[in-house]
């Protein structure tokens, strides 16, 4: 929606007053709405991160070391439902092979969604 010039001008030099008044800033519903959404993405990328870490933390507890490979296929997954299971079976899987074995099914499921 567009306003007139004289009332868009009008409108600016209130919001500009509005803020000088407030020591704030207006922020608009759609500023505020990006804003929203970008603290729930970054709430999510956060919970992924943490998620393949926790897995990487166990596989290395109980294994040494976790091959490149591996670290790359896991960084792959970007849902937290098979992360929060590979977790559980980095923890319970007896060998490595094992959990590579899982998370190539989990992976080859992600690919025919």
């Amino acid at each position: 929606m567009n306003l007139p010039e004289e009332l868009e001008r009008s409108f600016n030099t209130e919001i500009a007053n509005y803020e000088e008044d407030q020591k704030m800033p207006y922020i608009t519903p759609l500023e505020r709405f990006a804003q929203e959404q970008g603290r729930e993405q970054g709430l999510e990328e956060g919970a992924l991160r943490r998620s393949r870490e926790a897995v990487f933390e166990i596989l290395t507890a109980r294994f040494s070391s976790v091959p490149g490979s591996l670290t790359e296929s896991v960084n792959q997954l970007n849902d937290l439902q098979p992360l929060k299971a590979l977790l559980v079976q980095a923890a319970t899987l007896p060998s490595l092979e094992a959990f590579e074995e899982a998370l190539q099914q989990w992976l080859s499921d992600s690919d025919s969604d």
